[in-house]
Protein backbone atom coordinates (compact mmCIF):
# COMPACT_ATOMS: atom_id res chain seq x y z
CA UNK A 1 0.00 0.00 0.00
CA UNK A 2 1.10 3.29 -1.18
CA UNK A 3 0.20 5.38 1.79
CA UNK A 4 2.25 8.73 1.12
CA UNK A 5 0.11 9.12 -2.14
CA UNK A 6 -3.02 9.38 -0.05
CA UNK A 7 -1.28 11.25 3.36
CA UNK A 8 -3.01 14.72 2.80
CA UNK A 9 -6.18 13.12 3.17
CA UNK A 10 -5.98 11.49 5.87
CA UNK A 11 -3.46 13.98 8.30
CA UNK A 12 -4.13 17.43 9.64
CA UNK A 13 -2.27 19.15 12.20
CA UNK A 14 -2.92 22.49 13.56
CA UNK A 15 -0.70 24.78 16.23
CA UNK A 16 -2.57 27.85 17.50
CA UNK A 17 -0.37 30.25 19.13
CA UNK A 18 -0.50 33.46 20.63
CA UNK A 19 1.62 35.15 23.45
CA UNK A 20 0.45 36.86 26.51
CA UNK A 21 1.89 37.54 29.93
CA UNK A 22 0.30 35.24 33.51
CA UNK A 23 -0.74 32.33 34.07
CA UNK A 24 -2.94 30.35 31.62
CA UNK A 25 -6.37 31.33 31.29
CA UNK A 26 -9.69 30.44 28.92
CA UNK A 27 -11.30 32.43 26.87
CA UNK A 28 -14.37 34.01 29.24
CA UNK A 29 -16.55 31.42 29.69
CA UNK A 30 -20.48 32.23 29.61
CA UNK A 31 -23.18 31.07 31.81
CA UNK A 32 -25.32 28.35 29.99
CA UNK A 33 -28.47 26.18 31.03
CA UNK A 34 -27.01 22.89 30.63
CA UNK A 35 -30.60 21.64 30.49
CA UNK A 36 -30.21 23.02 26.59
CA UNK A 37 -27.23 21.89 25.69
CA UNK A 38 -27.29 18.50 23.95
CA UNK A 39 -24.11 16.65 25.22
CA UNK A 40 -24.60 13.30 23.14
CA UNK A 41 -22.24 14.34 20.38
CA UNK A 42 -19.11 13.85 22.78
CA UNK A 43 -19.61 9.40 21.97
CA UNK A 44 -18.95 10.14 18.48
CA UNK A 45 -15.63 12.35 18.72
CA UNK A 46 -12.37 9.75 19.10
CA UNK A 47 -8.69 9.81 19.33
CA UNK A 48 -7.23 9.98 15.79
CA UNK A 49 -3.22 10.60 15.74
CA UNK A 50 -0.33 12.08 18.15
CA UNK A 51 2.15 14.60 16.79
CA UNK A 52 5.16 15.14 18.64
CA UNK A 53 9.13 16.93 17.79
CA UNK A 54 12.01 14.98 18.63
CA UNK A 55 15.41 15.86 18.25
CA UNK A 56 17.10 15.95 14.43
CA UNK A 57 19.61 13.17 14.99
CA UNK A 58 17.16 10.65 16.03
CA UNK A 59 14.56 11.95 13.59
CA UNK A 60 17.04 11.60 11.13
CA UNK A 61 18.01 7.72 10.57
CA UNK A 62 14.31 6.89 12.62
CA UNK A 63 13.43 4.40 10.33
CA UNK A 64 16.83 3.03 8.83
CA UNK A 65 18.17 2.24 12.83
CA UNK A 66 14.83 1.05 14.43
CA UNK A 67 13.83 -1.92 12.27
CA UNK A 68 11.06 -2.95 13.88
CA UNK A 69 9.31 -0.21 12.59
CA UNK A 70 8.96 -1.99 9.19
CA UNK A 71 6.75 -4.93 10.48
CA UNK A 72 5.12 -2.66 13.20
CA UNK A 73 3.60 0.23 10.68
CA UNK A 74 3.24 1.36 7.22
CA UNK A 75 6.39 4.42 7.47
CA UNK A 76 7.24 7.04 5.19
CA UNK A 77 8.60 10.34 5.47
CA UNK A 78 6.77 13.00 3.41
CA UNK A 79 6.84 16.73 2.48
CA UNK A 80 3.01 18.26 2.48
CA UNK A 81 2.36 21.62 0.43
CA UNK A 82 -0.88 23.15 2.01
CA UNK A 83 -0.50 26.19 0.27
CA UNK A 84 -0.50 29.05 2.96
CA UNK A 85 1.43 26.13 5.22
CA UNK A 86 4.16 23.08 4.21
CA UNK A 87 6.00 20.86 6.74
CA UNK A 88 7.94 17.68 6.53
CA UNK A 89 7.46 14.60 9.02
CA UNK A 90 7.75 10.71 9.31
CA UNK A 91 4.36 9.24 9.65
CA UNK A 92 3.54 5.70 11.68
CA UNK A 93 0.55 4.56 9.93
CA UNK A 94 -1.64 2.17 11.99
CA UNK A 95 -5.16 -0.19 11.36
CA UNK A 96 -6.87 2.68 13.47
CA UNK A 97 -4.91 5.41 14.09
CA UNK A 98 -1.13 6.99 13.66
CA UNK A 99 2.19 9.06 14.97
CA UNK A 100 3.75 12.12 12.94
CA UNK A 101 7.07 12.71 13.69
CA UNK A 102 8.93 15.99 13.56
CA UNK A 103 12.20 17.44 13.76
CA UNK A 104 12.63 20.82 15.02
CA UNK A 105 11.61 23.32 12.20
CA UNK A 106 9.70 20.57 10.33
CA UNK A 107 6.61 22.45 10.90
CA UNK A 108 6.21 26.04 11.35
CA UNK A 109 7.30 27.12 14.83
CA UNK A 110 7.75 23.55 15.88
CA UNK A 111 9.89 22.78 18.45
CA UNK A 112 12.00 20.04 20.61
CA UNK A 113 9.02 18.43 22.71
CA UNK A 114 5.80 19.73 21.54
CA UNK A 115 3.42 17.68 21.37
CA UNK A 116 -0.26 17.54 20.07
CA UNK A 117 -3.22 15.27 19.91
CA UNK A 118 -5.90 15.38 16.74
CA UNK A 119 -9.15 14.17 17.50
CA UNK A 120 -11.84 12.87 14.89
CA UNK A 121 -15.63 12.59 14.44
CA UNK A 122 -16.71 9.41 13.05
CA UNK A 123 -20.30 10.73 12.67
CA UNK A 124 -21.16 13.37 10.62
CA UNK A 125 -22.57 16.93 11.72
CA UNK A 126 -20.67 15.93 15.52
CA UNK A 127 -17.89 18.83 14.57
CA UNK A 128 -21.19 21.64 14.07
CA UNK A 129 -22.35 20.16 17.95
CA UNK A 130 -18.92 20.59 19.43
CA UNK A 131 -18.62 24.26 17.81
CA UNK A 132 -22.26 25.10 18.46
CA UNK A 133 -21.31 24.16 22.24
CA UNK A 134 -18.15 25.97 22.73
CA UNK A 135 -19.61 28.88 21.17
CA UNK A 136 -22.27 28.48 23.99
CA UNK A 137 -19.59 28.29 26.46
CA UNK A 138 -16.55 30.29 25.41
CA UNK A 139 -16.04 33.58 24.32
CA UNK A 140 -13.46 32.62 21.51
CA UNK A 141 -14.05 29.29 19.80
CA UNK A 142 -10.76 28.52 17.26
CA UNK A 143 -12.24 27.08 13.79
CA UNK A 144 -10.43 26.33 10.40
CA UNK A 145 -12.29 25.30 7.10
CA UNK A 146 -9.34 23.83 4.95
CA UNK A 147 -9.36 23.02 0.92
CA UNK A 148 -7.51 20.66 -1.33
CA UNK A 149 -6.24 21.30 -4.77
CA UNK A 150 -5.48 18.34 -7.09
CA UNK A 151 -5.12 18.67 -10.84
CA UNK A 152 -6.39 22.31 -10.28
CA UNK A 153 -9.13 21.70 -8.71
CA UNK A 154 -9.85 22.94 -5.23
CA UNK A 155 -12.22 20.92 -2.70
CA UNK A 156 -13.23 21.37 0.78
CA UNK A 157 -11.22 18.84 3.22
CA UNK A 158 -12.15 19.20 6.48
CA UNK A 159 -12.97 21.21 9.81
CA UNK A 160 -11.24 21.78 12.39
CA UNK A 161 -11.54 23.33 15.99
CA UNK A 162 -9.63 23.76 19.11
CA UNK A 163 -9.98 25.76 22.30
CA UNK A 164 -7.32 28.84 21.88
CA UNK A 165 -4.18 28.20 23.18
CA UNK A 166 -3.32 31.76 24.40
CA UNK A 167 -0.23 31.09 26.22
CA UNK A 168 2.23 29.29 23.48
CA UNK A 169 1.93 26.01 25.18
CA UNK A 170 4.41 22.99 24.02
CA UNK A 171 0.92 20.87 23.91
CA UNK A 172 -2.21 21.40 21.57
CA UNK A 173 -5.37 19.47 20.90
CA UNK A 174 -7.93 19.68 18.38
CA UNK A 175 -11.42 17.73 17.12
CA UNK A 176 -11.81 17.44 12.89
CA UNK A 177 -14.30 16.06 10.52
CA UNK A 178 -13.90 15.76 6.73
CA UNK A 179 -15.98 17.64 4.68
CA UNK A 180 -19.18 16.29 2.81
CA UNK A 181 -17.33 16.41 -0.37
CA UNK A 182 -14.31 14.65 0.92
CA UNK A 183 -16.44 11.35 2.32
CA UNK A 184 -18.36 11.25 -1.39
CA UNK A 185 -14.89 11.23 -2.85
CA UNK A 186 -13.93 8.66 -0.74
CA UNK A 187 -16.98 6.59 -1.92
CA UNK A 188 -19.16 7.32 0.71
CA UNK A 189 -22.81 7.79 0.22
CA UNK A 190 -25.06 10.24 2.02
CA UNK A 191 -27.23 7.30 3.51
CA UNK A 192 -23.70 6.27 4.38
CA UNK A 193 -22.63 9.33 6.19
CA UNK A 194 -26.05 9.40 8.33
CA UNK A 195 -24.43 6.62 10.20
CA UNK A 196 -20.76 6.21 12.01
CA UNK A 197 -17.88 5.94 9.88
CA UNK A 198 -14.75 5.15 11.69
CA UNK A 199 -10.92 6.38 10.81
CA UNK A 200 -9.95 2.76 9.60
CA UNK A 201 -12.72 1.91 7.37
CA UNK A 202 -12.25 5.94 5.65
CA UNK A 203 -8.52 5.47 5.54
CA UNK A 204 -9.66 1.79 3.82
CA UNK A 205 -11.75 3.89 1.10
CA UNK A 206 -9.04 6.16 0.20
CA UNK A 207 -6.88 4.02 -0.83
CA UNK A 208 -8.69 1.22 -2.54
CA UNK A 209 -9.95 4.49 -4.65
CA UNK A 210 -6.32 5.85 -5.50
CA UNK A 211 -5.22 1.92 -6.43
CA UNK A 212 -8.51 1.46 -8.34
CA UNK A 213 -9.13 -1.96 -6.39
CA UNK A 214 -12.06 -3.28 -4.91
CA UNK A 215 -12.79 -1.72 -0.89
CA UNK A 216 -12.90 -5.57 0.44
CA UNK A 217 -9.22 -6.18 -1.26
CA UNK A 218 -7.53 -3.71 1.12
CA UNK A 219 -5.77 -5.18 3.55
CA UNK A 220 -3.87 -4.25 6.83
CA UNK A 221 -0.84 -6.71 7.45
CA UNK A 222 0.97 -4.51 9.60
CA UNK A 223 0.95 -5.01 13.39
CA UNK A 224 -0.22 -1.22 14.91
CA UNK A 225 -3.79 -1.61 15.83
CA UNK A 226 -4.46 1.58 17.52
CA UNK A 227 -2.99 3.27 20.54
CA UNK A 228 -4.96 2.33 24.19
CA UNK A 229 -2.53 4.82 26.18
CA UNK A 230 -0.60 7.92 26.47
CA UNK A 231 1.85 9.01 29.13
CA UNK A 232 2.69 12.56 29.30
CA UNK A 233 4.37 14.99 31.44
CA UNK A 234 2.23 18.38 32.05
CA UNK A 235 3.35 22.08 33.47
CA UNK A 236 0.28 23.04 35.55
CA UNK A 237 -0.99 25.41 33.01
CA UNK A 238 -0.65 22.81 30.19
CA UNK A 239 -2.71 20.27 32.42
CA UNK A 240 -5.30 23.50 33.20
CA UNK A 241 -5.67 23.54 29.24
CA UNK A 242 -5.77 20.21 27.94
CA UNK A 243 -7.90 19.09 30.82
CA UNK A 244 -10.07 21.50 29.93
CA UNK A 245 -10.28 20.38 26.23
CA UNK A 246 -10.54 16.61 27.52
CA UNK A 247 -13.63 16.82 29.47
CA UNK A 248 -15.25 18.97 27.07
CA UNK A 249 -15.29 15.85 24.32
CA UNK A 250 -15.95 13.18 26.80
CA UNK A 251 -13.11 12.40 28.96
CA UNK A 252 -13.25 11.84 32.94
CA UNK A 253 -10.57 12.41 35.13
CA UNK A 254 -9.78 10.38 38.25
CA UNK A 255 -6.22 9.70 39.67
CA UNK A 256 -3.79 12.09 37.42
CA UNK A 257 -5.05 10.32 34.10
CA UNK A 258 -8.10 10.78 31.58
CA UNK A 259 -9.85 7.79 30.45
CA UNK A 260 -12.67 7.27 26.97
CA UNK A 261 -13.87 4.15 26.40
CA UNK A 262 -10.30 1.83 25.51
CA UNK A 263 -8.18 4.93 25.43
CA UNK A 264 -6.32 6.69 28.60
CA UNK A 265 -4.15 9.49 28.85
CA UNK A 266 -1.68 9.35 32.34
CA UNK A 267 -0.27 12.70 33.39
CA UNK A 268 2.68 13.70 35.85
CA UNK A 269 3.41 17.47 36.60
CA UNK A 270 6.34 19.39 36.62
CA UNK A 271 7.71 22.76 37.03
CA UNK A 272 10.50 22.54 35.14
CA UNK A 273 11.17 22.57 31.23
CA UNK A 274 10.48 19.32 29.76
CA UNK A 275 9.76 16.73 26.92
CA UNK A 276 6.36 16.21 27.44
CA UNK A 277 5.64 12.73 25.80
CA UNK A 278 6.77 9.98 27.76
CA UNK A 279 5.37 6.61 26.55
CA UNK A 280 2.88 5.35 23.85
CA UNK A 281 1.21 2.51 24.71
CA UNK A 282 -0.48 0.20 21.63
CA UNK A 283 -2.67 -2.79 20.71
CA UNK A 284 -1.03 -4.93 18.43
CA UNK A 285 -3.85 -7.33 15.65
CA UNK A 286 -1.08 -10.22 16.66
CA UNK A 287 0.82 -11.83 19.52
CA UNK A 288 4.52 -11.41 19.30
CA UNK A 289 7.85 -12.21 21.51
CA UNK A 290 8.70 -10.44 24.31
CA UNK A 291 11.57 -8.11 22.67
CA UNK A 292 12.84 -4.41 22.93
CA UNK A 293 14.50 -2.31 20.01
CA UNK A 294 16.15 0.59 20.63
CA UNK A 295 18.30 3.90 18.80
CA UNK A 296 18.92 6.59 20.49
CA UNK A 297 16.12 8.68 22.48
CA UNK A 298 13.11 6.06 21.91
CA UNK A 299 13.04 2.31 22.97
CA UNK A 300 10.27 0.22 21.38
CA UNK A 301 8.92 -2.79 23.94
CA UNK A 302 7.20 -5.61 22.41
CA UNK A 303 5.52 -8.26 24.58
CA UNK A 304 2.62 -10.48 23.16
CA UNK A 305 -0.52 -8.10 21.36
CA UNK A 306 0.66 -5.04 23.42
CA UNK A 307 3.55 -2.80 22.91
CA UNK A 308 5.10 0.50 24.06
CA UNK A 309 7.43 3.18 22.37
CA UNK A 310 9.43 5.21 24.94
CA UNK A 311 11.03 8.14 24.94
CA UNK A 312 14.39 9.27 26.81
CA UNK A 313 14.47 13.12 26.69
CA UNK A 314 14.36 13.30 30.78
Amino acid sequence: MKIKYFILTIFFAILVTTTCNGQYHYPATKTVDSSHTNSGFRRNIKFNHLEVVIDDSTYEYLFDSLKFLKIFAYANEQKVDAGSESWTGKYLYGRSNYLEIFKPGGAQGSKLGDFGMGFMTNKFGTIDSLQNYWTKTLDSVDVENRVITDSGKTTPWFTSVSIPNVDSLKVSAWVMENAKEEMNDAGFTDNDLSGEIEFSEYAKHKSAKLRNVPVDSVKYDKLFDKVTSLDISLSGKELSYLKHFLLDIGFTEKNNSFSKKDFRITYSLTKSEHFLLKEIGFSLLKKMPKEKYSFRKIDMIVDGDKAVMKFKYD
